[in-house]
């Protein structure tokens, strides 16, 4: 009997060594991760940040002309005048021609 107390507390005591060995790690310190701040930088489309709009890039078509490309997009004719006036100083919507490039800059709100 004495030979099997003595392997049931060899057992006992490699057990124990594997159970203290094992947790060894959990009084380590652990490091914690720190989140990374992703910086991007902002995007701009003729002095206007992109990521604040829905934009549409296109080309003028045959017979188009600055009211025909914005009605297409709900604006009513007397604001279509007013842009035009507007911008006349700098430049005269008369002068869209096809095959000129354009870009519409929607709101991204639903209204």
């Amino acid at each position: 009997m004495t030979i099997l107390i003595q392997i049931a507390l060899k057992i006992l005591s490699l057990t124990g060594l594997i159970l203290i060995l094992g947790s060894c790690h959990l009084f380590q310190k652990k490091e914690v991760e720190k989140p990374v701040e992703v910086l991007t930088e902002q995007v701009y489309k003729y002095e206007l940040p992109v990521d604040s709009f829905y934009l549409e890039e296109s080309v003028v078509g045959a017979g188009q002309h600055l009211s025909s490309i914005l009605s297409r997009y709900g604006v009513n004719l007397g604001t279509i005048d007013t842009i035009a006036k507007k911008a006349k100083p700098v430049f005269d919507v008369r002068k869209i021609r096809q095959g000129n490039y354009y870009t519409v800059f929607q709101s991204r709100d639903s209204t």
